[in-house]
C-alpha cells in the first residue's frame, strides 16, 4: 500500500506539526505533500524525505506570510495534485490541506487538529468566506475525518458522518519531576516563582499580570519569545524575561515554579495548544490556562485552574500561593501523559489499521 502524508505548512514548529513528526516517524517511507514548505525550518523527521510543495512555497518566508497569502490555498490545492498511484493519505490539517487535490479511487484519512481559517487582513476579509466555505466543503469528502477535540467533533459532525475524536500526541519525555518536590516541602526547593508564556500575551496583558504579581508580592518569569513585550522590560537584559528555551533547559524552570501560566489573548484560546501547560502538568506543576472550550477539552482534574478573565486570574494567583505545595506531582504528571507521543501512535495505528486490514 502506498502512504503520503499532507499538512498545511512546514515553515514553523507547531504543536499541528509536532503531530504530523509523529506520523512521519511512523511511516518513514512516505513522501510528504504540503502546501508550503521552506528547507530546514522544521527538521528532524519531517526533512528526511521528499516533500512537494505548491507554488506558495515560492511566495511566502514564514508561518505570517502564510497567513496573509491563505486565500491563495484553493488554487495552490487544486494544482498539488497527489498522484492516483497513491492509495492512502494521511493529513494532519489546521483547516486547509485536506483540500489538496487527489483521485476519487484515493482514500484520505485527516486528522484536524485545530482550524486555522480567519481572516487577518483586508484580502482576507474579502475572500474569507469563500475560504472558509471551501474548507468545510473539502472537510465533508474526507473518507475519514478525526479531530482533537470534542469541540471540533461537534462542529463538523454535519460534514462528515465518519468522525471520531483522536486526543493529539506530544513529547513530552523531557519533562520531569522535580525530586525535591516529590519528597515534600522542602528548603532546597521553595517553589517561589510563577513560569508564565510570554509569547501569547498582549502588552497589556502582560502588564496586567506584572500588576497582579507585584501586588502579591510572588516572583515571575516570562519564558518564550517575547519582543512583543520590550516595552515592559527595565532593560535589554531584564532578569524577568528568559526568553526562548530548549525543552531540556526549560524542564528545571517548569519543575520548581510554584505554577505555570498559559493564557493565549492573541488567539483566544481556539488555535494555540497551551503548550507551556501541558509542560507544566508533565512537570508535575498546577497551572492556570485561560477559560476557552478548547482548553476545557484538553484539560481536566487536578491542578488546572480556569480563568475567564485577569480578575479570576488573580484569585487563580492566590489560591496557588496557599496551596500549591500540596499539589501530587505525579498525578499531576500523569495528566499530561494522556498526550504522551508513544499512546497517540499506538492509538493512531490501531485506527488505521482498522480501515487499511486487507488491502495492504
Amino acid at each position: 500500500m502506498k502512504i503520503v502524508l499532507t499538512c498545511d505548512q512546514l515553515l514553523e514548529k507547531s504543536r499541528a506539526n509536532e503531530v504530523f513528526e509523529l506520523l512521519c516517524e511512523m511511516y518513514k517511507d512516505a513522501e510528504v505533500y504540503t502546501l508550503a514548505h521552506k528547507a530546514h525550518s522544521i527538521g528532524g523527521a519531517i526533512e528526511q524525505r521528499k516533500i512537494n510543495s505548491s507554488f506558495i512555497s515560492h511566495k511566502v518566508e514564514n508561518f505570517e506570510g502564510f497567513q496573509k497569502a491563505a486565500y491563495m490555498v484553493p488554487t495552490a490545492a487544486d494544482r498539488l495534485f497527489i498522484p492516483c498511484s497513491v492509495d492512502l493519505i494521511i493529513n494532519v490539517s489546521s483547516g486547509l490541506s485536506h483540500g489538496i487535490k487527489k483521485c476519487q479511487k484515493t482514500r484520505q484519512i485527516t486528522y484536524l487538529f485545530d482550524e486555522r481559517v480567519g481572516p487577518k487582513t483586508w484580502k482576507e476579509k474579502f475572500f474569507g468566506s469563500y475560504l472558509r466555505n471551501w474548507s468545510q466543503n473539502k472537510l465533508g469528502q474526507c473518507d475519514e475525518l478525526w479531530v482533537a477535540t470534542e469541540g471540533l467533533k461537534n462542529k463538523f459532525s454535519n460534514l462528515n458522518k465518519n468522525i471520531k475524536v483522536l486526543e493529539p500526541g506530544f513529547k513530552i519525555d523531557q519533562f520531569s519531576l522535580n525530586p525535591q518536590v516529590e519528597k515534600g516541602p522542602s528548603a532546597a526547593c521553595k517553589l517561589d516563582y510563577y513560569a508564565v508564556n510570554a509569547e501569547n500575551l498582549t502588552g497589556i496583558g502582560a502588564g496586567q499580570l506584572i500588576s497582579i504579581f507585584e501586588k502579591s508580592g510572588d516572583t515571575y518569569y516570562f519564558v518564550g519569545a517575547d519582543k512583543h513585550l520590550d516595552s515592559l522590560k527595565r532593560s535589554s537584559s531584564d532578569p524577568r524575561f528568559l526568553g526562548p528555551k530548549e525543552e531540556g533547559d526549560l524542564s528545571p524552570i517548569l519543575s520548581g515554579a510554584r505554577g505555570v501560566v498559559d493564557i493565549d489573548q492573541l488567539q483566544n484560546g481556539q488555535l494555540n495548544f497551551p503548550k507551556l501547560a501541558l509542560w507544566g502538568l508533565a512537570s508535575g506543576r498546577p497551572v492556570i490556562v485561560d477559560q476557552g472550550d478548547r482548553n476545557r477539552d484538553f484539560f481536566k482534574g487536578e491542578g488546572i485552574s480556569f480563568a475567564s478573565d485577569f480578575s479570576e486570574l488573580e484569585r487563580n494567583i492566590g489560591e496557588l500561593d496557599q496551596n500549591s505545595i500540596n499539589y501530587r506531582p505525579q498525578k499531576l504528571r500523569g495528566q499530561a501523559m494522556r498526550y504522551h507521543a508513544i499512546k497517540f501512535k499506538n492509538s493512531f495505528k490501531r485506527n488505521v489499521d482498522k480501515i487499511t486490514d486487507g488491502e495492504s
